[in-house]
């Protein structure tokens, strides 16, 4: 099955490519990229344990609004991320979030963070 969703604006959108580009952050350790009848699409993520022990907020919040910058700029104007939204919860088998051959389970981790994708941002990088 092909991981591909139609925006609002009724472009279709592969997340997978974009997923990849954002692993490039250090600080990103996992990213599931949704955007399913949005605007624009949204990258969900979760840090890696060394950041969130280690590293101020406002060190992640620069870095993570440099890898929005340079991501966009290999994307598609349709393509491109509205936000990255930095979830607390890890995604793991247990949780269900992941498959046994540690693939995400992106239709429950859209599921489970739709309400907070839809929310109106006032930052391009949304740490809960």
């Amino acid at each position: 099955m092909k991981d591909i969703f139609k925006t609002a604006k009724g472009k279709y959108v592969a997340p997978v490519p974009i997923e990849s580009l954002l692993f490039e952050d250090q600080h990103v350790e996992q990213v599931c990229v949704v955007g399913s009848g949005l605007p624009q699409p949204v990258a969900i993520t979760v840090l890696s344990q060394e950041t969130t022990d280690a590293v101020p907020e406002h060190e992640i919040r620069q870095s993570l609004s440099q890898s929005l910058d340079r991501v966009n700029a290999q994307l598609g104007r349709h393509e491109q991320l509205g936000r990255i939204i930095v979830v607390p919860d890890e995604w793991t088998v247990e949780n269900e979030f992941l498959t046994p051959t540690m693939k995400i389970k992106r239709e429950l981790i859209e599921e489970k963070y739709e309400t907070v994708v839809a929310m109106p941002a006032d930052s391009e990088v949304v740490l809960l």
